[in-house]
């Protein structure tokens, strides 16, 4: 059987290009998410490895697609990967040694990424006195005061603020429990 592995990482992104790709393989079943790259715990690849057995071929549209840390072991038990932009990697001397070295670069590549990253933080702390990590704040320190004091008089709902002020309900949880400790 063939199978393929669908991924992006956020809602917002657009799993048809992929999709496409793979049925142009002539792949019989899709299992598709849209997961974080970071966790291997994903619902539909968790399906997938359940279902898949030695002799089937696992297709994807790119290696970072996948878990990773999966590959080998699903190499070992005899299933085949097709890597439409690389190429297939069986479970032979030579597919294990390309494997391996793709998975080294990968790795090298995602230390790289944290290294960059970190150094960037790092340069902002020191040259921009307004640098705060995190997602920047929905409203104003103005505006949540305001939100606040009109939660505080009474009469007024979370309901209502979340219109006002067109914030979600969890962000009025956060600004009021953030409120609290100050």
């Amino acid at each position: 059987m063939i199978y393929g592995y669908a991924r992006v990482s956020t809602t917002q992104q657009d799993l048809s290009t992929q999709i496409a790709e793979l049925k142009k393989a002539h792949v019989g079943k899709v299992f598709k998410e849209k997961v974080t790259g970071t966790t291997t715990d994903r619902k539909e690849l968790n399906k997938l490895i359940k279902r898949i057995r030695p002799g089937d071929m696992l297709v994807v549209t790119k290696l970072d697609r996948l878990a990773l840390n999966l590959i080998e072991p699903l190499l070992e038990s005899g299933v085949t990967f097709n890597v439409l932009n690389l190429g297939i990697i069986e479970s032979s001397y030579l597919g294990k040694f390309f494997l391996r070295t793709l998975l080294s670069i990968a790795e090298m590549e995602r230390d790289m990424i944290i290294e960059r990253t970190q150094a960037g933080k790092l340069y902002a702390r020191l040259h921009n006195p307004n640098f705060r990590e995190g997602r920047p704040r929905k409203l104003s320190p103005e505006k949540e005061a305001e939100m606040i004091r009109r939660l505080a008089a009474g009469g007024y709902s979370i309901a209502q603020a979340v219109k006002d002020f067109k914030v979600g309900k969890s962000t009025v949880g956060r600004i009021k429990k953030r409120r609290r400790k100050n």
